[in-house]
Formats: structure tokens, sequence, C-alpha cells
């Protein structure tokens, strides 16, 4: 019996002494569990996703891919994010547009998916689109809808959602043989403004333009996305169209932080995360296509594309 309990006593010394071993290495005891919190980064990166693509980040951190908690972050503060961030998940060319204003922030973008823009109609409002384009629907007519009294879902000109489905109507109204600087606010405002209730994200002006007739008339956004709102009840009515030219996308990027010294002023180093790592995380390809993208598809806009939407979200804002 006196050996029994010295059996008993000799294991339950060991599980508490592996217990406070694994304690001790993991830096259970000074918060530094890898996600962000008192300061501590551990093994995995930090990992920002800008607000309409919260769930990817979610997904991430419910499978460990990255750190807990992961913090979001929006195209306004991008230029100069928290010292933690590794990362970000957003739409391209964000960070190129981030890197205007902070030169050499963030790095070269890799795709995690995408879909060729394109717009969400009911039939009504496409043939009262297509009669003042002639032969062809056109994206010059989309940015002439306002004109016409109807309303335009692109959002606020100001986030990277917004500014990655703003590109084509933008690209339109400008001039032959001019630049995006020659736009006027004038111009860019009468899209963004016509909505009587404001422009919102995509999946809420999907939503809207579904739910609540009158209030949005077309909506920009990825194929993938709109084509999913016409298998839903509500969506019969509705048809979606590629107006001309064709060949732009709308694409969700995650791209690593750029450290000039290679290491954190917190002595940590930089810790990036592949497009692979994230599209081998089944919950964070099905976020992706609840954001409206195909995972896996999907290109990088030209270099010069940042450049132009900068001109437009100074001209808008």
């Amino acid at each position: 019996m006196r050996e029994r309990v010295l059996a008993v006593v000799g294991a339950v010394c060991l599980v508490a002494l592996a217990l406070v071993a694994r304690s001790a290495l993991s830096g259970d005891d000074n918060g530094s569990d890898g996600n962000g919190g008192g300061g501590g980064r551990g093994d995995r990166p930090v990992v920002a996703c800008v607000s309409d693509l919260a769930e990817v980040c979610r997904a991430l951190a419910d499978r460990g891919a990255i750190a807990a908690d992961p913090p979001t972050l929006d195209l306004d503060e991008a230029a100069a994010p928290d010292e933690k961030i590794d990362a970000w998940i957003t739409w391209d060319p964000a960070p190129g547009i981030a890197n205007i204003d902070g030169p050499e922030t963030w790095g070269e973008p890799q795709v995690l998916g995408g879909g060729a823009l394109t717009i969400l109609s009911n039939r009504g409002d496409l043939a009262t689109l297509r009669s003042g384009c002639g032969a062809a629907l056109t994206w010059a007519c989309v940015a002439d809808t306002p004109k016409s009294g109807l309303a335009v879902g692109v959002g606020d000109g100001q986030s990277a959602e917004s500014l990655a489905r703003f590109y084509p109507v933008a690209a339109s109204l400008v001039p032959a043989g001019e630049d995006f600087t020659s736009l006027t606010s004038t111009q860019l405002r009468a899209v963004v403004d016509s909505p009587a209730n404001g422009q919102d994200r995509l999946k809420a002006q999907v939503k809207t333009l579904l739910t609540a007739p009158g209030s949005l008339n077309v909506v920009v956004g990825p194929r993938p996305g709109l084509e999913a709102a016409l298998r839903t009840p509500r969506g019969q009515a509705m048809v979606t169209s590629a107006p001309t030219p064709t060949g732009d996308s709308m694409t969700a990027v995650i791209v690593s932080r750029v450290d000039t010294d290679g290491s954190r002023s917190d002595g940590s180093e930089s810790k990036g995360l592949k497009a692979s790592a994230v599209l081998g995380v089944d919950e964070a390809s099905q976020a992706l296509r609840a954001a409206g993208v195909e995972p896996g598809t999907g290109s990088l806009a030209p270099p010069d594309r940042a450049g132009e939407l900068y001109a437009v979200r100074k001209k808008v804002g």
C-alpha cells in the first residue's frame, strides 16, 4: 500500500514539473504567447487584415497559422502601421498606395484570390444603362449613371476595398491623352455621392440591392461574389454584366512588412507569411470566397495603378 501511494505522489510531481517546464518554455508567465499581448510575439507572425477581410485573419489565427487576436489595419493607417505587425492582408494595390506616404513600408504583394470586376443590377436598370451606351455596355456608361438618377455602389473612394472596385469607373473618366491627375473632384464625387443613403462595403451594398429596391441600382464588384448573389431567392431578378474594357480585377493579397535594418526596436525579427500558407487553411479560403473572390486566382495590378488610385483617393477625400 505504501509503495502504491508513493507511486501516485511521484506521478503527480512529474506532471507538475512538466507543466512548469512547458510554461517557462512558452513564456506563459510573461504573456509572450505569440498573440501580441504584453508585447510578446512568439513563433507566429502578427498578421493584420483590412476590416472586410477580417474573417480571413480569424480563420488563420484559429488554426494557429498566425498570432492570436489579429489586429485590423485599414488603408488610412497603413503608411505607419504598428511596429508589431509583420504582414497585411488587403486589396491590391493598397500596399503600393500606402508606400507613397510611407516609402518602403511594404514589400511585394502575393495573390490570395481575385475576380474580374463586373456589375450587378436588376434587368430594368441594366436596360437603362444600355440605352445610353449604344452597341456596348462600357464603364463610361456606369460612370454616367448618376446623370440618369441611378445610384452606383463603389464604396467611399477611401478604403482599400473601394479603390479596387472604383478603378475602372475612374479610368473611364480620364480624357484621352491625359492621366488621373486630370480628374476633378466633381466628376468622382458625382459617382460616390449617387446613393442617397451613402456608400458602404461590398457585401452590405449587395444586400441593399437585393432587399431595398431603388436604394441602389448598380453595384461594382468581383464576378464570383456578384454571381453568388444571383443564386439567392431575391437574386433571381438580378443580372451580372461585364462592361468594356474588360480585364480589371479585384484581388486580395498578402504583403510582408519591410524592415530596413532586419529587426524591430524591441529586438524581434520580422516574420512574413507566404500566400501558400494562407491558402493551405481551408477556413481562410472559405473566408476569401465569402468576401467575393476565388482563392488562388487573380492578378496584381500594374505598378502605376497605385499612383493613379492615390490621386483618386485624394480628390474624393
